[in-house]
């Protein structure tokens, strides 16, 4: 998995370290962003949580490209969460069509 990570953040020209934690889930969502800043508020580390449960709507690779999309655009001050943007982003991972699902992702 750890390769797997660092592949996908290759890919996005990912800068900053990422932390990955498994949660029994205490969110409605599958997984989430954090991107976590120093004292000075510049970013220092992206933080993608993913939560475990029966009913995840993606599998865990598809959930971390979606993440590490989002730590892309934290990256590229890209400010829009789902969107043209995103939608550009997921287009550079075609084995994961379901990176993005506007019923759900809106």
């Amino acid at each position: 998995m750890i390769n797997f990570i660092q592949k996908q953040a290759q890919v996005l020209g990912l800068k900053y370290p990422i932390e990955v934690r498994l949660c029994f889930r205490d969110s409605i969502n599958d997984a989430e962003y954090i991107p976590r800043f120093n004292g000075r508020g510049d970013l220092k580390r992206h933080v993608i949580k993913l939560f475990i449960a029966d009913d995840n709507n993606r599998d865990f690779e598809t959930l971390i490209i979606h993440e590490l999309i989002h730590a892309y655009q934290e990256e590229n001050k890209i400010v829009e969460i789902h969107g043209k943007s995103f939608a550009k982003m997921a287009a550079k991972f075609p084995d994961y069509p379901l990176i993005y699902i506007p019923e759900i992702d809106d």
